[in-house]
């Protein structure tokens, strides 16, 4: 099998703007990845729900025909520092999460796992206002 640093090595690793209507990645040719993966980027990338929307479409046109976008997220998060210096973060949930990939009208096998976050962590946390994780694992129409 293929491990993941083979795939790496493979595919590379892809940087994009999301909020470049003109960037490279995002404009790039339809059905080119097998997998997307996305780590507590779109809700600190994205600036707005519909900007959201318009990535989680973006991404999907560029999966494969069965491909796998997979995207882990923190939920309802408004803000989070690094260090000294306060960062933004668009506050999604499943709810949002659900309206984008309905709006593709490609996507089958949707999944949405969440963990929800204890108060007594919440109330200790002093470096985000997030109430969650959400794994988000999608497949688009297989071509068979």
């Amino acid at each position: 099998g293929i491990t993941t640093s083979d795939a790496l090595i493979r595919g590379g690793l892809s940087t994009c703007d999301v909020n470049d209507p003109n960037c490279p990645i995002l404009s790039g040719q339809t059905n080119d990845y097998d997998i997307i993966f996305s780590s507590l980027c779109l809700e600190a990338a994205c600036l707005t729900v519909e900007l959201f929307g318009k990535t989680i479409e973006r991404l999907v046109r560029l999966l494969k025909p069965g491909g796998l976008l997979l995207l882990l997220m923190v939920r309802n998060e408004s803000f989070y520092y690094v260090n000294q210096d306060k960062f933004f973060c668009l506050p999604i949930n499943e709810s949002i999460i659900e309206q984008a990939f309905d709006k593709t009208n490609e996507l089958i096998d949707i999944h949405i796992d969440r963990t929800d976050t204890k108060i007594d962590d919440q109330k200790r946390n002093t470096t985000s206002d997030f109430d969650g994780l959400m794994v988000n694992a999608h497949s688009n129409e297989s071509s068979e």
